[in-house]
């Protein structure tokens, strides 16, 4: 999912684990609820909806690397294990 929204790629997976952390839902990809096959397909239709409609998967597609730039680039990521660090200290 990280590697798809660090190019750009909007991501559609189930609402389980880390996913959520990594998808808004509807705004850089669609979260579909753990082991519900037509919420599934619901999301890919929901994502080539959007794909038609060019202006809008880029506006998600834009999104998706905004979202991991923000708060996945390795010097957020690095900058707050850091700071973890230095608390335990």
């Amino acid at each position: 999912v990280m590697e798809a929204l660090a190019c750009g790629t909007p991501a559609i997976a189930f609402n389980i684990g880390g996913v959520p952390e990594m998808i808004i839902h509807q705004t850089n990809g669609f979260l579909a609820p753990a082991k519900n096959g037509l919420s599934l397909a619901t999301s890919l239709k929901w994502l080539y909806e959007q794909w038609c409609n060019n202006s809008d998967y880029q506006v998600i597609s834009d999104n998706s690397r905004q979202h991991v730039l923000q708060y996945f680039h390795e010097k957020v990521v690095s900058t707050q294990y850091q700071k973890i660090y230095e608390e335990a200290y």
